[in-house]
């Protein structure tokens, strides 16, 4: 029978490694925490490099201090000049490519691409809804927060999306990609961007001809409600389908 001093220590063993099981847990999160902010800097700080040097827009990531870069892209020369950028980033140590390099792509006289406009102060924009591929809804499509990178809850979403598309395999459909007017309007446009890239690859993984796609940022340029209030602010970081041509 132990006594009650052996009682005593036995209790204060246990609650010392308790303890240091607790010191372990918080330091833990407190590193996942830092790296997390870490990564999300690294990234947003690459996205508007990129956009700052007029460079195409892709996917960046981080993994730590490691950067991945995917997407689409028609020139090699592109790719190196994304890959020197982000390299030179301080703090970034690597970056990989997955970048995909796809033909350049022929666009007709009526689907010229053309810059974004803007809309007046006040002004919402209305999204065609006419044809069937315009319907398919998008808001259970996710990324992760701040990031271009789409969540896996999002992929059987994209896989039906990429069943409507062959369906309809003369359709040139835009993909693109809003949000509200938080943050500076080059970040905006950056992100957006890559947020509709990155639509656009999964759905070339599933057998989307290139030539059917095309993928568009607008930033806060085209808002459907106020942005004067979070839920309106929430309708506008969206993504849309409109078909260009059919």
């Amino acid at each position: 029978m132990l006594g009650k001093n052996d009682y005593e220590r036995q209790i204060l063993m246990r609650l010392s490694i308790l303890a240091l099981l607790i010191a372990f847990s918080l330091t833990g999160l407190a590193l996942i925490w830092k790296q997390s902010a870490l990564e999300n800097d690294l990234a947003q700080k690459a996205r508007t490099a990129l956009a700052e040097a007029n460079l195409p827009n892709v996917n960046v990531h981080f993994q730590g201090r490691d950067g991945n870069i995917s997407g689409i892209l028609t020139q090699e020369t592109s790719l190196e000049a994304i890959l020197e950028i982000v390299g030179s980033i301080d703090g970034v140590r690597t970056v990989n490519s997955q970048v995909t390099i796809a033909p350049a792509l022929k666009v007709s006289s009526t689907s010229q691409a053309q810059k974004p406009a803007e809309l007046a102060p006040g002004n919402f924009h209305t999204p065609s809804k006419k044809h069937v591929i315009e319907q398919f809804d998008l808001s259970q499509i996710h990324f992760v927060p701040t990031q271009a990178v789409l969540t896996e809850d999002s992929y059987p979403i994209l896989d039906q999306l990429a069943e409507l598309l062959k369906q309809h395999p003369k359709a040139i459909v835009e993909i693109s990609a809003h949000t509200d007017n938080q943050g500076t309007a080059l970040g905006q446009t950056a992100l957006t961007q890559a947020k509709a890239e990155a639509v656009l690859q999964y759905l070339l993984t599933k057998g989307i001809d290139l030539n059917q796609l095309k993928a568009q940022g607008y930033g806060s340029a085209r808002p459907i409600a106020s942005n004067e209030d979070e839920a309106g602010r929430a309708r506008n970081r969206r993504l849309e389908l409109t078909v260009l041509q059919e």
